[in-house]
């Protein structure tokens, strides 16, 4: 049955694999069997994905350095036929999710040379908790540390056990999120953002070259708004007392933009200039990016 003729079904999340309208996927995909994929999560508002071009960059870039090479073609086929499909059902806002998997085949571990790879599809419903971008949140250090890969860090690929047990084993209150270290106790991100502070104007995040996410919304303000606002920018490896000291704290990823962070632990922080300046630039992005 050729795509334009299949019936989508009823269901609260509308998904589509490999061009099929099916939430339907087998059950010896790789992606299943060892995680053998990447993923992306992007924002949908008004019937738009107004950062697809950082997502699609990032997705193509870091399927390539897992050896599992993307059709762009396909992919960029297959994201026009999903959000047009979105906009016919009036599904204007909420978040897109991408999972790409090196699909089936393949001895054990060792992959397939020339892999089928599977492109998956789904909207996703989000609260997006718009208190939290103007109260702050509170960070607690996790107590489990992040492995780390060099080959891996930055990607966003679906070997996420670190962040699943880390949440699992430290249950956290409304408006709380974990701090996530390294083996070594210096700062990475949070559950789900990137993390950056001001320290004397000089706008600080962690560098991700052994672990972390290198998030879309890092990219863009580390691309364009910091040198938009004349802020000297800083990416090392920052000790977890640099963060302690910091003048202002923020957080962000590409589905809630930019939220204040209020404390640390112990540590308290007003919501900063700077991060309402951010904030300020990055909202007025959507959906023109």
């Amino acid at each position: 049955m050729s795509e334009s003729k299949q019936a989508i079904p009823e269901q609260s999340v509308v998904s589509m694999v490999n061009g099929a309208w099916t939430d339907h996927l087998g059950i010896r995909d790789r992606g299943l069997a060892y995680g053998d994929g990447l993923f992306e999560t992007c924002r949908w508002v008004d019937g738009q994905l107004p950062l697809w071009s950082y997502h699609e960059s990032r997705v193509l870039r870091d399927a390539a350095r897992l050896f599992m090479p993307i059709d762009s073609r396909l992919l960029a086929h297959q994201q026009q036929q999903f959000c047009a499909e979105l906009v016919r059902l009036g599904l204007l806002q909420g978040a897109v999710k991408l999972i790409v998997t090196r699909g089936q085949g393949g001895a054990g571990y060792t992959p397939l040379a020339a892999p089928s790879v599977s492109l998956i599809w789904q909207h996703i419903h989000v609260s997006q908790e718009t208190h939290l971008a103007k109260q702050g949140l509170r960070l607690m250090k996790a107590r489990l540390p992040l492995s780390t890969n060099a080959q891996l860090a930055g990607i966003k690929h679906l070997n996420r056990l670190d962040y699943v047990v880390a949440a699992a084993s430290q249950p956290l209150s409304a408006g709380e999120q974990l701090l996530l270290l390294d083996a070594e106790g210096f700062p990475i991100e949070t559950l789900h953002q990137n993390i950056f502070w001001v320290k004397n104007r000089v706008l600080c995040t962690p560098q991700l070259v052994s672990t972390g996410v290198a998030g879309v919304i890092r990219q863009i303000i580390l691309e364009r708004l910091a040198p938009a606002l004349g802020l000297a920018v800083a990416v090392k490896r920052f000790p977890l007392q640099a963060l302690l000291e910091a003048d202002e704290v923020f957080v962000c990823n590409s589905l809630r933009g930019i939220w204040p962070v209020t404390q640390i632990e112990e540590q308290l922080w007003s919501i900063g200039p700077i991060t309402e300046h951010l904030q300020m630039v990055e909202k007025s992005l959507w959906p023109i990016v």
